[in-house]
């Protein structure tokens, strides 16, 4: 049903995106492909700890296939993109900003390495580490995770200049870590 909606709203609406409720890297795996950036079907293991019935299932791959099919028929600019909504990916979105960060500032990544560690020993339970920050057993790495999408905004002009799509990517990715260490901590 919802793929059916999602075509209508596309092809008769004019929309321009798709936003699930899903996370933001899985999310965007799924609009590099659509989009024909990379990621063929064959690599996906977006979506992991979701449901089957939720987004690991035949009628969101037939559909991002659709979409995939109707964006080659587009310009790029025109091409209907697929992101996720949610903020709980807190190691997965460390990881597509280290990846982002290796390949345009390999400098810049080795400071987001050592920002970012603080929350390495909460990998496993990052609701652990928010107990811990909130009973002082552990201070709390608020400063650290805010610091990086502050850096990242300062140098938007060179890294978007480069790859506007993976830079959004990356700023967003490092969103969602501010917001998820905020959320465990709260």
């Amino acid at each position: 049903m919802r793929e059916r909606i999602s075509r209508e709203l596309i092809g008769k609406k004019g929309f321009s995106f798709i936003a699930i409720e899903g996370d933001w890297p899985d999310a965007a795996r799924m609009d590099h492909y659509v989009r024909h950036a990379q990621y063929p079907p064959s690599e996906w293991t977006a979506f992991a700890r979701f449901p089957v019935w939720m987004w690991r299932n035949r009628e969101v791959r037939d559909f991002v296939d659709w979409l995939r099919a109707r964006n080659a028929l587009v310009e790029a600019y025109k091409r209907v993109a697929f992101h996720g909504l949610d903020l709980y990916s807190l190691y997965n979105s460390i990881r597509s900003v280290l990846n982002y960060l290796d390949d345009i500032d390999p400098q810049t990544a080795q400071v987001a390495r050592l920002r970012y560690g603080c929350l390495t020993p909460w990998q496993a339970d990052p609701a652990t580490y928010g107990h811990a920050a909130l009973t002082g057993a552990y201070q709390t790495c608020e400063r650290e995770v805010v610091s990086m999408l502050t850096d990242l905004m300062q140098k938007r002009g060179g890294y978007a200049e480069h790859d506007g799509e993976r830079f959004l990517d990356a700023v967003q990715n490092a969103r969602l870590v501010a917001n998820a260490e905020s959320y465990y901590r709260a």
